[in-house]
């Protein structure tokens, strides 16, 4: 990989979830500094309506570094009062999503994965479906 090649990855991860999620939360957008050497650690890489996203785009993840991207997102997803979101994409492998099974910020909440293209479906027929009622 070129040199800055994988700082352009993850900004242009970054760029791709905020889009996606614009859809349905229209004030989404990338928090400022995201990408550079002086963002704030404890701001997410995206807000999304009352998720605060973090962003990753690796080779390939182990477990402990799933982890540990995921208690990050909690701790910042607390201190801003939001929902935290995990969103990772593995090279040559769809994005998955790590979100909070009850929309909880509890650590006993069971945390739930799924393809992240899966969970966009989701929430595009929850919002066809409380637009019918």
């Amino acid at each position: 990989m070129k040199a800055g090649g994988a700082k352009a990855k993850g900004n242009a991860a970054e760029s791709v979830v905020m889009r996606a999620l614009r859809e349905f939360f229209p004030d989404s957008h990338r928090s400022i500094g995201s990408g550079n050497s002086w963002h704030v650690d404890d701001q997410g890489d995206v807000v999304a309506g009352s998720y605060l996203v973090e962003v990753k785009h690796h080779a390939s993840f182990s477990r402990p570094e799933l982890q540990r991207y995921w208690l990050k997102v909690i701790k910042e997803a607390e201190g801003a009062k939001k929902f935290p979101l995990l969103v990772y994409k593995e090279n040559r492998k769809d994005a998955r999503v790590r979100f909070f099974a009850n929309m909880t910020l509890s650590l006993d909440d069971r945390a739930v994965e799924m393809y992240f293209d899966d969970f966009c479906d989701a929430i595009r027929e929850g919002v066809e479906l409380r637009g019918k009622n």
